[in-house]
């Protein structure tokens, strides 16, 4: 297995699940690649519009509930003479950019068809603009305790803004219709062109002291995941986070979720119905189904189209999480492997490098995305941006039923195999070994199913060449077979 390029990440928490799972005369071995895969969208066209279902807006933002916070990233790449819009929750809760004074807004509606309040950020540039082709973090805080409905803003070269309402008593609306991301359901509008990044909402209020936090994180999650309560501040991590979008691209969509043709997507694919996430932690099934909450979107040429954050832009903007200088010791199991692995780790790889980690399904999954070649999750972004490097495969652990395709190897006719080779899931104790499959599933120790090979057994595939990489059919494929030993990787 070869793998070239920066493979920049998590890898640090994941350290000691970088083993190899192939045991016996023949195998294939596991591979995953790094941390989550971010995935944001962008409006290439004034008429790009988003809509999920009004049942499936923030519950923080309903009429009863006594306070939120907003974070949301957004890139500009356009201007224009009506109002741009961002986010609109109908009668609840709305983002534009208003070109009559190039500023930010932010509107809370009124209950009963009430006077709202609205917050002016006037984040403007050298040229009096909000500025273009820079990633801007915009925050929004409601406490319906105190009245206070106060907001901020801060982009690559501008300072902090802020502005902020006092309304003691102010009864909100809750949503009253489908929430719109983009171009909004009023007349005279249009969608803010340009990369909409990570969008939470959380479930307590926030000040400025929790909005400078997460820009100082300069992390694509920061508003997200970042708990400051330690210092004082109100940000809780991931339990305060009840509501988010573009933060992922779904790349294995389920046609029961929708019940229509399901799509899977790549940074370049347009968003559709089946392949859009949501978490929502009001949903029950939020960690299970993640598509199928929009209701309509717009379709091609103004189609909202995926991107990856760290792709944006010249220098990247946003900071990789990778481990820290001097780094991580050698553990004495894995010894003979890690200066290897602190060369992919730290983004210094020389060559070809050999890349072996724990398969998890974020790294590769059971079956090609789509009608694709690569297999899913990160690695067909890695095979795809560099597949004229590509020397090997990179694929989940072997399943004995196959009939799939997978990079590099034709297993649609399924493995031959021979001697003691059995699902790990249904091998004892030795089912903890499953953690280091894929496929996930509810019965399972681990999250999938591995193969156990006995001494002895035998389990092959039939390699296949792979046009336009280096994995060519003029030589024999090697495949490179690292014994597993709990708890980790032998020397």
């Amino acid at each position: 297995m070869e793998v070239v390029g920066r493979l920049t990440g998590g890898i640090a928490r994941d350290f000691n699940n970088l083993l190899a799972v192939v045991l016996g005369r023949v195998g294939i071995a596991a591979v995953a690649l790094v941390a989550t895969s971010r995935g944001g969208i962008r409006a290439s066209s004034p008429g790009a519009y988003l809509r999920l279902a009004q049942a499936d807006a923030p519950s923080s933002v309903s009429g009863e509930a006594p306070a939120f916070s907003f974070f949301m990233w957004l890139r500009r790449s356009g201007t224009d003479s009506q109002p741009m819009f961002v986010l609109e929750i109908p009668g609840a809760f709305d983002l534009l950019v208003d070109p009559a004074d190039q500023s930010i807004r932010s509107h809370r509606g009124g209950a009963g068809g009430g006077k709202g309040l609205e917050l002016v950020l006037p984040l403007r540039d050298g040229n009096g603009q909000v500025p273009l082709d820079e990633w801007i973090l915009i925050g929004v805080s409601w406490d319906m305790l105190t009245g206070q409905f106060q907001g901020w803003a801060r982009s690559e070269t501008l300072p902090r803004v802020q502005d902020a309402v006092a309304a003691p008593g102010f009864a909100p609306s809750g949503p009253l219709g489908d929430l719109s991301l983009g171009r909004s359901l009023r007349a005279g509008t249009i969608a803010q062109q340009g990369e909409y990044g990570l969008i939470v909402f959380r479930d307590l209020a926030c000040d400025g002291g929790d909005f400078d936090d997460v820009w100082a994180q300069r992390d694509y999650f920061g508003g997200y995941r970042l708990d400051n309560t330690a210092a004082g501040g109100n940000l809780t991590g991931p339990d305060g986070a009840v509501w988010m979008v573009n933060h992922a691209i779904l790349t294995n969509p389920s046609e029961a979720v929708t019940g229509i043709p399901a799509t899977a997507a790549l940074p370049g694919d347009a968003v559709s119905i089946s392949n859009y996430c949501v978490l929502n932690t009001a949903d029950p099934d939020s960690t299970i189904l993640t598509a199928g909450h929009v209701s309509d979107l717009s379709a091609a040429p103004d189609a909202f189209e995926y991107v990856s954050p760290y792709d944006v832009g010249g220098n990247p903007f946003f900071i990789r999480q990778v481990p820290a200088v001097p780094g991580l010791p050698d553990p004495w199991y894995v010894t003979g492997v890690a200066p290897k692995i602190r060369q992919i780790a730290y983004g210094t790889p020389q060559g070809l490098i050999r890349c072996v980690m724990s398969a998890n399904s974020r790294g590769t999954k059971i079956s090609d995305a789509d009608d694709r070649t690569w297999p899913e999750n990160y690695a067909h972004g890695f095979i795809q941006t560099h597949l004229g490097l590509v020397a090997g495969c990179l694929n989940r652990p072997a399943r004995v039923s196959a009939h799939i395709r997978w990079f590099a190897f034709d297993t649609l006719d399924g493995p031959v195999w021979s001697g003691g080779v059995t699902h790990i899931t249904s091998v004892g104790a030795q089912r903890d070994f499953a953690r280091l499959s894929s496929n996930s599933a509810t019965s399972f120790v681990g999250p999938g199913e591995g193969i156990w090979m006995s001494e002895g057994a035998v389990y092959a595939l039939k390699a296949k060449p792979e046009p336009g990489s280096l994995v060519v059919a003029d030589a024999p494929l090697v495949v490179r077979a690292y014994v597993l030993r709990f708890p980790g990787a032998g020397t």
